[in-house]
């Protein structure tokens, strides 16, 4: 989830985008309020948070230096460079488990991918929340109760995929027709009447659009039309508006406590502009959202026999009766769903744009798939095998994180090789097996017909499928640690895709070499790309 909402930090970064409305001016002085009167107590406590005697002996990477007093620069080292200083780390050490280093949060240790397979499912690694911290409600929710969201995302949502997916496909067609406007600004419409689209006289020129939130403003409206059904809430602007922005706004708080030692966490929220940002998006998340559910209960008392088959009315009956916050569990369905999946469809697009030769294989196979099954189901999107074959290979390419498993120990730890790691050690996994010669045949050059290949050798099928999660690809994580959503993920990601491919043509706008974006943990595919579009009538 970190790795989710990281995405859009580093697209604020990269687009320049104000990091908080009062990042500047008034949170300024308060900022600093908190740090003068939080020194004294650093001071007096400051060889607590060095570290411990018991921290494994591995060698270290991006160490603080003797006057790096709180480890500011070496954080700052690792927000600005962790991709670059792990993959020297471990071709520097070789021969080592992993190494320590300073990370966004502290002295971290990094292992060797090899390890994933025996951490993937150990109880003893937990996520890493600022609980209790209000504006963070999405993790109180999380830590007191992981299973209300886990279960309704593997056995509700997972398992009616195949009940939503002609429902996510007419609102991908309405949601495009609205974002991507032809070049005088109009709305494009669909329409396969060549005579009725030259009277309407639909622009047939290429026209820029910027891609990554051309995407998510799509993605968004998918997304909460699955989550909240035909309820009005999934298209209120206001809604939207905080589902594709509370993501960024909460990890933009969490970068900020993070650079402050755990023990002055609870205090320096209440100082920092982005947390006090959180919280009024919380505040009115929960004035929008509660309407509804009392719409709900009202419907309930007059017809007993009403029913409602969304993620709301899933997660009261996950709860069995315990008390917990819906508003935030909706967040979380929201953070978890929007930025991973605008992630992985932005790069593919760009990728495609430099390797059209694949986008008529692609088109053709969504036209035999849908014909052959007679449309929009669940059986259809399993079936189109070189498009999964896409996805996965750009996320190998640009996986969402340097790290497939990220924690903290809750219990001491020995691994199978004797390597000693004590209880409340943060840990990660590192990723680098994604780009390893030995792994993978040409790891530097994207080939979309990689994973497609793979499938027709024996015993390659399943784990050569975008969501199946391997040491070897651990683009959506691995094991108990993976994300939970990948089933839905992938599902969304293909609708939009395969809309996208029968319904545009595109470029890369003039002059755009596209970039992928290192912020801590994440790798993000270019939040700045523009690509030149036009409609497209076959």
């Amino acid at each position: 989830m970190e790795v989710t909402v990281d995405h859009q930090v580093l697209a604020d970064v990269a687009g320049n985008r104000s990091l908080g409305p009062d990042r500047e001016q008034s949170g300024e002085t308060t900022y600093y309020l908190a740090a003068s009167t939080a020194l004294a107590i650093l001071i007096v406590l400051f060889p607590f948070f060095r570290g411990s005697s018991k921290s494994p002996s591995l060698p270290w990477v991006n160490q603080a230096g003797t006057f790096d007093v709180f480890r500011m620069k070496a954080k700052y080292r690792f927000l600005m460079g962790a991709r670059d200083m792990v993959l020297k780390g471990f071709q520097d050490y070789q021969d080592s488990p992993g190494f320590r280093m300073v990370a966004d949060g502290g002295e971290i240790v990094m292992l060797a991918p090899k390890y994933a397979a025996e951490l993937k499912n150990d109880h003893r690694v937990d996520f890493d929340f600022h609980e209790g911290i209000p504006g963070f409600d999405f993790t109180q929710q999380g830590a007191r109760d992981a299973k209300i969201l886990r279960e309704v995302t593997k056995s509700q949502l997972t398992h009616h995929l195949s009940k939503i997916t002609d429902s996510l496909s007419s609102e991908c067609v309405a949601s495009m027709q609205r974002i991507f406007t032809d070049n005088e600004g109009n709305f494009r419409l669909e329409t396969r009447n060549v005579a009725k689209r030259r009277e309407l006289t639909i622009s047939e020129e290429y026209h820029d659009v910027e891609l990554r939130q051309s995407l998510l403003d799509i993605i968004s409206r998918i997304s909460s039309k699955a989550f909240l059904g035909g309820d009005p809430l999934y298209q209120n602007e206001e809604w939207l508006k905080i589902t594709t922005t509370y993501a960024g706004t909460v990890n933009r708080a969490a970068v900020m406590l993070r650079l402050w030692p755990r023990p002055l966490r609870p205090l320096a929220h209440w100082f920092l502009p982005s947390c006090r940002e959180a919280r009024t998006q919380v505040r009115l998340a929960r004035r929008l959202f509660e309407p509804m559910v009392e719409r709900r209960r009202r419907a309930k008392e007059q017809d007993p026999d009403v029913r409602f088959d969304d993620t709301v009315e899933w997660a009261e009956k996950a709860a069995k009766g315990m008390k917990y916050d819906a508003s935030a569990v909706q967040l979380l369905f929201s953070m978890a769903a929007m930025h991973t999946t605008t992630d992985l469809l932005t790069q593919v697009i760009l990728d495609l744009a430099a390797h059209p030769e694949t986008i008529e294989p692609l088109r053709k196979e969504i036209e035999a798939v849908l014909a052959e099954e007679g449309g929009w189901t669940k059986a259809a999107l399993h079936k189109m095998k070189l498009m999964d074959s896409v996805l996965k290979e750009c996320q190998r390419m640009k996986p969402a994180a340097i790290s497939g498993l990220r924690g903290i120990l809750n219990a001491d730890v020995t691994l199978s090789d004797g390597l000693f790691l004590p209880k409340n050690t943060s840990i990660a996994v590192s990723s680098h097996l994604h780009w390893d010669s030995n792994t993978y045949e040409n790891p530097e050059k994207w080939d979309g017909w990689r994973f497609y290949n793979l499938r027709q050798k024996p015993g390659k099928d399943h784990s050569s499928q975008l969501v199946s999660t391997s040491p070897e690809h651990m683009g959506f994580g691995i094991g108990t640690h993976a994300c939970p959503g990948r089933f839905f993920g992938a599902h969304e990601v293909k609708v939009a895709l395969s809309h996208f491919l029968m319904r545009y043509d595109w470029k890369l706008t003039e002059g755009v070499v596209p970039q992928t974006r290192t912020f801590m943990w994440s790798l993000v595919a270019d939040p700045k790309a523009k690509i030149s579009i036009r409609r497209r009538f076959a």
